[in-house]
């Protein structure tokens, strides 16, 4: 009962309106790892290997560089550069942008050598978050770990992943020489980084950082928005209670505008329209017409296809061809037939406590890819010129499938009890040493001089 004021009367008061409002639902937070004393210290000891194992593939892929200008689209691209021109569709600014500073801060060498160079600091970057995706990943899985299980091996199976993946033929030769492969692979590495520390940590800054570096890469590969769509996705789901508001949407939406913002240079490059720039791009009229959109959506190759020929079987028929020679590769050349690991990755990281969503995430991004990709690439897989140009898009994948290898490797070698330690050890240790070795011959381009020869001859002639 309660007495109203200024009055005898006394008012009946219902118990649901003497209780206190109900306080706002705390926003539940995406799934965060407090690591222990043991799990510190193996990050710790990654820290240390993996900057070792960064410096040990700087070392090979200098050694093993081409000297000067190689085939395909090196030359063209170093000119871009050199001249700060357009490069072909869809016009990779950022690589041209930061191709030419390299040329500029890079003392020593002719300018092809210079951009050679900035090639391999980007396979190393793409080599060492690789290694730290992979490092933090399998700690994740393992989670937690006490002192009476301190052996975790963390650092040996990031190795084993990143080593493998480093000096496969396909990453390595697209490392060593003026190319944009290497830059998407670096794109690649970082997003699976931040999307690991997003998860482990639950600071939006990742999430942040990941959104302009999606923008970033997309200024050099558009095949990165096969990985990227999923991965938005999920992280929107994961962190929606922090992620999908107006200020934090707004904050995602303009840093990816701003890692696009590269394109502008297009614009400016135009305007002096050096020797061997491709097209007018300084202009957004006359659509379809020549200008920006043209070149942005490559319509001289055709905007969802690899190149404009008619020939090749495209649909369903090249998808199934594509995805055979794909396995082929993975399995046997490109892994020293240590890709079937990857499928025991694959099943025990998505089934496995804590931290399957991550495996899982990984892998749609790779099987949005593979299908999306394969479906829509148009270039005839029996001719080996057009093949060569084809399986350069596998790089992409092959970022997610070594990862994968490791994480199987490692969960065979679970189930050797005490002898785990030593056979992880030595296991990773032989492994890289043969990917290495085995491809050595190969790779090694560093008395290469034929296309710069042959050029060299074309102009004495004249």
């Amino acid at each position: 009962l309660v007495k109203m004021p200024g009055s005898k009367q006394e008012k009946k008061v219902t118990p649901a309106k003497l209780q206190p409002p109900k306080q706002r639902e705390t926003r539940k937070k995406p799934l965060s790892i407090e690591w222990t004393e043991t799990e510190k210290q193996e990050l710790d000891f990654g820290r240390f290997v993996g900057l070792a194992f960064s410096g040990f593939v700087l070392a090979v892929y200098l050694r093993t560089m081409h000297p000067t200008v190689a085939g395909g689209d090196s030359g063209e691209l170093m000119g871009a550069a050199c001249e700060l021109g357009v490069a072909h569709p869809p016009g990779y600014p950022l690589f041209t942008m930061l191709s030419w500073l390299g040329i500029q801060l890079i003392p020593v060498g002719s300018p092809g050598y210079r951009m050679n160079c900035v090639s391999v600091i980007f396979g190393v970057l793409a080599s060492f978050f690789h290694f730290k995706t992979v490092l933090r990943w399998h700690l994740g899985l393992y989670h937690p770990r006490g002192p009476d299980n301190p052996w975790i091996g963390s650092a040996w199976i990031a190795m084993l992943s990143s080593g493998l993946m480093s000096f496969c033929p396909l990453i390595w030769q697209y490392s060593t020489h003026t190319e944009v492969f290497a830059m998407n692979n670096m794109f690649i590495a970082i997003l699976l980084y931040l999307t690991v520390r997003y998860v482990q940590e639950s600071q939006v800054k990742f999430a942040r950082l990941g959104a302009l570096f999606i923008g970033l890469g997309l200024t050099n590969q558009h095949t990165l928005v096969l990985y990227a769509f999923p991965l938005v996705l999920w992280m929107l789901y994961i962190g929606r209670h922090e992620l999908l508001s107006f200020k934090e949407m707004s904050i995602l939406v303009l840093l990816g505008l701003l890692g696009l913002s590269p394109y502008l240079y297009l614009f400016w490059a135009a305007t002096h329209a050096p020797l061997g720039s491709w097209g007018d791009t300084s202009t957004l009229s006359g659509w379809p017409a020549v200008g920006f959109w043209t070149h942005f959506l490559r319509k001289e190759y055709g905007t969802f296809a690899l190149y404009s020929g008619k020939e090749s079987p495209s649909g369903l028929k090249q998808l199934l061809l594509a995805m055979r020679l794909y396995s082929l590769s993975i399995f046997r050349s490109d892994s020293l037939f240590l890709g079937f690991a990857a499928p025991f990755g694959l099943f025990s990281s998505v089934y496995q406590n804590g931290f399957k969503t991550f495996g899982a995430v990984i892998a749609s991004m790779m099987i949005f890819y593979m299908v999306v990709f394969h479906y829509l690439a148009n270039l005839p897989l029996d001719k080996p010129l057009f093949f060569g140009v084809h399986v350069r898009f596998w790089m992409q994948p092959h970022i997610v499938v070594f990862a994968f290898l490791g994480i199987g490797a490692d969960k065979i070698f679970s189930h050797l009890g005490s002898f785990r330690r030593p056979v992880v050890i030595l296991f990773t240790l032989a492994a890289v040493t043969a990917q290495l070795g085995v491809n050595w011959e190969k790779m090694d381009q560093s008395d290469n001089w034929f296309t710069h020869d042959f050029g060299k001859a074309m102009l004495d002639h004249r």
